[in-house]
């Protein structure tokens, strides 16, 4: 029995979308699709875009506020010493 095997850097298509998406993260759904399909050759769904990189209403709201999110990311880290364990403590205590 022939089973085809995937070679060691193979990405399947939820990275393809989020590497799309950190490309340009204002690209539309729709967009990010086609982009996929044109570069890769590989069809992916609505579905798929959605639980890869979220809703689009979401992500256009986030897209003004990423630097300010980076940036008290950034913080917060230095504040624990770089480490991210103790950070995600921290952020899980607030929810």
């Amino acid at each position: 029995m022939n089973q085809k095997k995937f070679a060691a850097n193979y990405i399947n298509k939820s990275e393809l979308i989020r590497n799309v998406h950190k490309f340009n993260p204002e690209m539309s759904n729709k967009q990010i699709i086609d982009h996929v399909f044109r570069i890769f050759n590989c069809k992916v769904g609505q579905n798929l875009v959605i639980q890869s990189i979220g809703n689009q209403k979401v992500r256009i709201g986030l897209i003004n506020s990423h630097s300010l999110i980076n940036g008290a990311a950034a913080n917060l880290l230095k504040l624990c010493r770089q480490d991210i364990r103790v950070a995600t403590s921290h952020l899980r205590g607030l929810i």
